[in-house]
């Protein structure tokens, strides 16, 4: 047996030509039967590679050759789609032709032709088609009379074999043409010349006017068709070409004389011959129409029509692969185009030129009559025409300044609505009259912009009825982005020229500033050249200090004045003088009274004088702040509009300059870049550890391994483990990549897309893989070319079970060796390790980011309490505060308000954590201000939650106590806003009373109405206050400690000292919890009144 595999591509039909072709030849065969088995393999393995595999580009089938006495056995087996020949019936030769089946022509053939053809479907996985054909004589002169009775009958229900074999060579001849031109001219001629009809004409279809326009032909009436351009309208009335493509069926005439649809040609004028028109049509759409004339009557028979009928079908088979083919030719003309054109921007062209460049280029693209530019006019009131281009002479009719007022309908194209068509009537175009445009014609426009910034509108005519679609309107969106980066890149040019002289100060500054030694020093130099620059009367560095809260003003520098240099160092708040500066945020400008330190060591300036406050930043980090002060009179206006742009782009530069040479002298001398090996590499893990971005870290990476191993391709797809997706990172390639390689990089593929292209490799180690992986992912051609002996291999980014990517790493199959792929393993070994690094450390940054702003959160709340309880002559306090997370929303205070009286409080805001601490803050400021004013406790308490209600979301509510004690009488006066009513401890009675409950919380409604109550507080009597952080915690029945435990604990300590009464309290909750913690916050509060009290 001789077997052969080969790819399933019509490549591959002459090589299994020529294999069984020599096999059959050893065997015997005579030349017809040779001819017979050609014929039917041809057409058997035609059918594999069409229909087994419809859509794959890489697939195979195998050729399987063996013999036995009786003759010669072939079998082909393919992995496709199933597909028996057994259930396609003979074509029905004798029904209507409009009813007869488009296939099952090549089935019939194959059966004619061979002995026996038999097909079966192994494993569900394999299609075994078996053809046989026996040794005996074919010559209908040695077959047995009853054969030859049952040959003829045979034949005469059949397509003549030769007919066959004509159709056959048909279609391999025009199937290997793809220009469409040629195919036409090719169908023609071999019409003409294979079955001798004398004039053969081709029409195609014009989706835009609805004609079917003449494009190829033979015999003497193709050449007048030709020149004169001549089509017929398919809504015609006449000609049986029109008939044609309006029933989508043939039209035939054996005596166009007699037939009243007839149409005579404008060369001869005759109504003699006949006429056949046969539709070209693929998959139920028009494509054209096949038309064919004889000068005879009667030239076609029933014959003919079967025959030609027959082709049409390929015909409209090839002219559908020639109409894609030239699809592919116009997008592969579209993005050279676009190469051409970004080139052309790249390099340093004159505006005018370029525009009026990249306008040439568009008509080879689209059909258009006229394209103009219009930039807005400064006003912005109306846009005037600056560029044009036109296909006819009548531009001159169009002025080269032209106005376009706001109504004009291609005005609606702006940042936002990019690209549109022209609307529907009514509508207002300047250029309608001066080109003469008719009713229907076709127009797009497209907003020429930048980002958000417009420059202008480019507008596209043409004087013809549906030629612009959504391709059309991408195209010229395009166009116009073309356009946008041309006319920013001179904009950017001329900031440049604009920048210069800013530029030579700025490097005069880093020259007299790099080798500064002191801060003074270099406070006097920044000082000198930004007042030079900008004005103004002092300029100051604010510096950041150890602690966060605190900045310090180490310098001054103020000429012609006498600067207080002995008042300083002077420490200022920065809370005050920058607030809670963003990342975002460069620049900030408030009046001079706004700083009464600063404005105290200015006696020449007012209150009203400007300061301007800018951040010194490095590598994201801010080392403190610029501080400039003039006398010119505040403004309240947005910071960047106190300066123009140019003395702001000079303070923003001098700014950056400052902080520079400023961390120069903080960490004494900036260390020099480290050199960077010239012969040897370092270990890749070096690159993660000096590059901060882990991005720019993994490309060197990528970059060193492609350089050192030598390799041909390189791609880097890392997992994103969120969206799970691989990203091409990387792409690196020794040979020139088309555009669809240089845009490949960021590309997204699904997860199932890359596991099925690399065939599930595992990561125990670098795996295999034939081809060019590569060029099979990225390529934008499903036949991409490939050298047969290259390979992929293809290491996984593991580490443990985590998984972060692939490396490929393409080259010829013998330049991989041993060395290599071990130096590419642990290359990508240590990429895996930076990725889970980087991932590491993101995670560790992020918590440390958060304690730090808890810990900060929890040391400013703490400066809103009591840092120490004041002594109350006759009393005694203690307190215990704690919260459940870093900060929290319970507070005390205890205020003066005259030499005799205090008010004692303790609240607890609804919630935890950060929000109830700063909503604690709010509470207890009001509480502080509105003491001051009003002696009674309820009246103060109603006063603040009105205020709390003027700017309240409603999400939070403070329960509180206020009391007022007199400590020459021991009286208080109390008001209890919805918190836990205090203890009253008796060391007399060993008793522990629970006081009324008071009114509603604050911050829930407005007005509310609170009452006050009074008791006094006799010699050795305690007050227990406390929040529910204490009372509510409960055990693991359920119940809470305030129910019972804590009033008995309250009764077994009511004479002892408050701190005493606080720790047993304690003790015991933490006994109750039987060791389990407190999670809420809460504070406990005692007042005593001593035994040496007397009233």
């Amino acid at each position: 047996m001789t077997s052969a595999i080969f790819p399933a591509k019509k490549s591959s039909l002459l090589p299994i030509s020529e294999l069984v072709r020599s096999f059959a030849e050893e065997l015997g065969f005579s030349s017809k039967q040779l001819y017979e088995i050609d014929l039917a393999v041809d057409e058997a393995c035609s059918n594999i590679i069409d229909h087994a595999y419809p859509s794959a580009t890489e697939e195979e089938f195998v050729v399987k050759l063996s013999t036995n006495k009786d003759g010669m056995t072939i079998l082909l087996e393919d992995h496709g789609l199933p597909f028996d020949p057994e259930d396609v019936p003979p074509p029905d030769l004798d029904s209507p032709l409009e009813q007869r089946r488009e296939r099952g022509l090549g089935v019939y053939l194959i059966r004619q032709l061979m002995d026996e053809v038999a097909y079966e479907r192994i494993d569900q996985l394999t299609n075994r088609l078996t053809l046989v054909k026996r040794f005996k004589s074919s010559d209908p002169e040695e077959d047995s009379p009853e054969e030859d009775t049952q040959n003829q009958t045979e034949e005469s229900d059949s397509l003549p074999i030769e007919t066959l074999r004509i159709i056959s060579e048909f279609n391999r001849s025009i199937s290997s043409t793809l220009e469409l031109d040629q195919l036409l001219a090719k169908v023609a001629g071999l019409i003409h010349s294979e079955f001798s009809y004398p004039f053969v004409h081709i029409f195609i279809l014009d989706y835009v006017s609805q004609s079917l326009v003449y494009k190829a032909g033979s015999g003497s009436r193709a050449a007048y068709y030709e020149q004169n351009k001549i089509s017929f309208p398919v809504p015609s009335q006449t000609g049986l070409i029109s008939l044609t493509a309006q029933t989508g069926k043939f039209q035939l005439s054996n005596d166009v004389s007699k037939h009243d649809r007839f149409k005579p040609d404008s060369l001869t004028g005759s109504r003699a011959g006949s006429e056949l028109s046969l539709p070209l049509q693929f998959g139920g759409e028009l494509l054209g129409v096949l038309d064919l004339q004889s000068d005879q009557v009667n030239a076609f028979s029933a014959e003919d029509i079967e025959l030609l009928e027959t082709l049409s079908l390929t015909i409209a088979s090839a002219l559908r692969n020639a109409n894609l083919y030239k699809s592919a030719q116009w997008r592969r003309n579209l993005a050279e185009t676009y190469r051409e054109i970004a080139e052309l921007i790249s390099e340093n062209l004159e505006l005018d030129h370029l525009i009026n460049t990249i306008l040439a280029k568009l008509p080879n693209l689209l059909p258009v009559d006229f394209i103009g530019v219009w930039l807005p006019e400064e006003d912005g009131n109306a846009m005037e025409l600056k560029y044009k281009w036109s296909a006819k002479p009548t531009s001159n009719l169009v002025p080269e300044a032209l106005k376009a007022n706001p109504a004009v309908w291609f005005a609606g194209a702006d940042c936002k609505s990019l690209s549109l068509f022209k609307p529907k009537a009514p509508f207002t175009d300047p250029l309608v009259e001066l080109l003469e445009l008719p009713d229907d014609f076709s127009a797009i426009a497209g907003a020429i912009c930048n980002h958000d910034l417009f420059y202008g509108v480019i507008s596209m005519h043409v004087a013809s009825a549906g030629r612009y679609g959504e391709d059309s309107l991408n195209i010229c969106s395009t166009f116009a982005d073309y356009i946008a980066n041309a006319m920013e890149k001179q904009r950017l040019e001329e900031e440049k020229q604009n920048q210069a002289w800013l530029t030579s100060i700025l490097l005069d500054l880093a020259l007299e500033t790099k080798n500064l030694t002191s801060i003074e020093e270099l406070t006097d130099k920044i000082g000198e050249i930004l007042l030079e620059l900008i004005g103004g009367k002092s300029v100051a560095l604010a510096l950041e200090t150890e602690n966060p809260s605190i900045l310090t003003l180490p310098n001054l520098y103020c000429p012609g004045t006498i600067c207080p240099i002995g008042s300083l160092p002077l420490d200022l708040d920065r809370q005050t003088l920058v607030g809670n500066i963003k990342t975002g945020e460069v620049l900030s400008a408030a009046p001079l009274k706004s700083f009464p330190a600063l404005l105290s060591l200015f006696p020449q300036l007012t209150g009203e004088s400007t300061l301007l406050t800018f951040p010194l930043r490095i590598q994201e980090q801010t080392l403190g702040f610029l501080l400039h002060l003039s006398d010119e009179p505040y403004q309240q206006v947005p910071p960047e509009s106190v300066l123009d742009q140019q003395r702001l782009a000079i303070l923003n530069g001098v700014a950056q300059q400052a902080a520079i040479s400023l961390q120069n002298i903080l960490m004494l001398q900036e260390k020099q870049e480290e050199s960077r090996i010239s012969k040897q590499l370092l270990e890749l893990g070096n690159l993660f550890v000096q590059t901060k971005n882990i991005q720019e870290a993994v490309s060197n990476t990528c970059y060193r391994i492609f350089s050192e191993s030598g390799i041909s391709s390189l791609v880097l797809l890392i997992l994103d483990q969120q969206e799970q997706e691989y990203i091409v990172h990387d792409l690196l390639s020794c040979v020139q990549l088309n555009e669809s390689f240089e845009n490949s990089v960021g590309l997204a593929f699904s997860e199932e897309k890359i596991r099925t292209l690399l065939e599930n490799p595992t990561s125990s180690g670098p795996e295999k893989r034939p081809g060019n992986l590569v060029s099979k992912l990225i390529s934008t051609q499903p036949n991409h070319a490939q050298s047969s002996s290259d390979c992929t291999q293809i290491f996984s980014l593991d580490i443990g079970i985590e998984h972060y990517g692939f490396l490929l790493a393409v080259d010829k199959e013998y330049e991989f060796s041993y060395k290599k792929i071990d130096f590419l393993k642990r290359a990508s070994y240590q990429i895996a390790i930076g990725l889970q690094n980087d991932r590491l450390k993101q995670i560790e940054l992020k918590r440390k980011e958060t304690e730090q702003e808890l810990g900060l959160a929890r040391r400013i709340q703490k400066t809103f309490l009591p840092e120490k309880l004041p002594e109350i002559p006759g009393y005694q306090l203690a307190v215990d505060w704690n919260t459940a997370r870093q900060v929290g929303g319970d507070f005390y205070d205890v205020i003066p308000l005259s030499p005799t009286k205090f008010g004692l409080i303790i609240a607890d805001v609804s919630d935890k954590g950060l929000a109830a601490s700063l909503y604690m803050t709010v509470s207890r400021t009001l509480l502080r201000a509105v003491s001051q004013e009003f002696t009674s406790p309820a009246r103060a308490l109603e006063r603040v939650n009105q205020l709390l209600q003027l700017d309240s979301s409603q999400s939070f509510f403070v329960t509180l106590i206020y009391l007022i004690l007199d400590t020459a009488t021991g009286e208080l006066s109390y008001c209890i806003a919805g918190h836990n009513p205090p203890y009253l401890l008796d060391s007399a009675t060993n008793s522990a009373q629970k006081l009324n409950m008071g009114g509603i919380a604050l911050g829930l409604l407005d007005p509310i109405k609170l009452s006050d109550e009074f008791l006094k507080l006799e010699t050795g009597q305690s007050l227990f206050l406390y929040t529910d952080g204490i009372s509510e915690p409960a055990n693991e029945d359920g119940l809470q400690f305030g129910s019972l435990h804590l009033p008995k604990c309250l009764e077994l300590n009511a004479g002892k000292e408050p701190e005493i009464v606080i720790s047993a309290v304690k003790k015991e909750l933490n006994a109750y919890l039987q060791g389990r913690p407190i999670e809420d916050d809460y504070t406990m509060l005692v007042l005593k009144r001593n035994d040496l009290l007397t009233d």
